[in-house]
């Protein structure tokens, strides 16, 4: 039921998956439409299936188609390579995929899987199928080319069997052949299992390879069949640009459309230049020079005038008395300034 688990861009995808049982086989063809969410872990995926049944031994083969849709999601648990794909994720997915199938053949002599006691023939008319499934899975990418996925599911819901009994009985001596058309409503209940390769051929294309375990029949009793299949996947969107860093984001963008988009952030969004002409720059105010301080000198205080020398005395024989010599006398100090006049 599940297309791709690559659910960072929207895709197109073609299947195709056969199985061998009890001598005859069971083939499905298979086309996908996948959208993934802006968040890049979330996709709807729906699709439109052939189915081609031959149960062997006799029994006409059916012929029907069967529709899906499901819901996936897909959690990443580890880091992302720079193509956006999770190194590990957890997944989880739900849908139905009611199918109808038809007989294209008549009746046909009575077999194994159909007999009557009265030797009736048998022939299958149509066939309805219901169910609802719920699974689980492991993404991983180990590496950045190769996705490898383990799933399991269980389907359950009702299944509608239309058969046409043809017996012959006497009527007016005639033998004539009486349709006897009978209903089952059995509860189907299945259970599979499975492994899905994808390889990652560039940004667009997945080519897959994939292995199935599913059982047949009413509840879990019936008998197991493996299915091969293969599928190739277009990825005509691009990956969802909030998952990759922004170097990878950049890179496969037009520098005309990034260019724009700067433009419009307002973070660096421009002034609207004006068309008027501008008026013209006022001249500029000179500098005030700072006042220059003249320092003046201070006067030098007057020299100290000498005392007057002492007159020489005249030599004589006589002998003059010494008196004794007097102290030198400290200077006079000097006049007050004149007080100015008063007016």
């Amino acid at each position: 039921m599940v297309s791709t688990w690559d659910t960072t861009s929207s895709s197109v995808s073609g299947a195709f998956t056969s199985a061998f049982v009890s001598g005859g086989h069971l083939d499905f063809g298979s086309y996908y439409a996948n959208f993934s969410s802006t968040s890049g872990n979330i996709s709807a995926q729906f699709g439109l299936h052939f189915v081609n049944y031959a149960p062997g031994d006799g029994i006409p083969t059916l012929n029907g188609f069967a529709g899906s849709a499901t819901f996936v999601y897909s959690h990443p648990v580890m880091a992302r390579w720079d193509s956006g794909l999770p190194k590990l994720a957890l997944g989880f997915y739900m849908g139905a995929a009611p199918t109808v199938t038809l007989s294209l053949g008549s009746s046909v002599p009575t077999s194994a899987l159909a007999t009557s006691a009265s030797g009736a023939e048998v022939s299958t008319a149509a066939d309805l199928w219901i169910p609802v499934a719920v699974g689980f899975a492991v993404p991983t990418a180990p590496v950045k080319f190769m996705s490898i996925v383990p799933w399991i599911e269980v389907a359950v819901g009702p299944s509608v069997n239309l058969n046409e009994s043809v017996k012959p009985e006497s009527v007016l001596g005639m033998m004539v052949n009486v349709p006897s058309p009978t209903t089952n409503v059995v509860a189907g209940i299945d259970l599979r299992g499975g492994l899905k390769i994808d390889f990652h051929l560039g940004r667009a294309i997945d080519l897959g390879a994939s292995l199935m375990f599913a059982n047949f029949g009413s509840g879990l009793s019936g008998p197991f069949a493996a299915f091969v299949g293969g599928s190739l996947t277009y990825h005509w969107d691009d990956v969802v640009s909030g998952i990759l860093t922004p170097k990878e984001r950049l890179s496969h963008e037009d520098c005309v459309d990034v260019e724009e988009r700067m433009q419009d952030c307002p973070v660096t969004k421009k002034p609207a230049v004006s068309t008027r002409p501008l008026a013209p720059a006022p001249a500029p105010t000179p500098a005030p020079r700072p006042a220059v301080y003249t320092q003046v000198p201070t006067p030098s205080p007057a020299a100290a005038t000498p005392p007057p020398a002492w007159p020489a005395v005249p030599s004589s024989s006589a002998a003059v008395p010494s008196s004794p010599t007097p102290a030198p006398s400290s200077p006079a100090p000097a006049a007050a300034p004149p007080k100015p006049a008063t007016p």
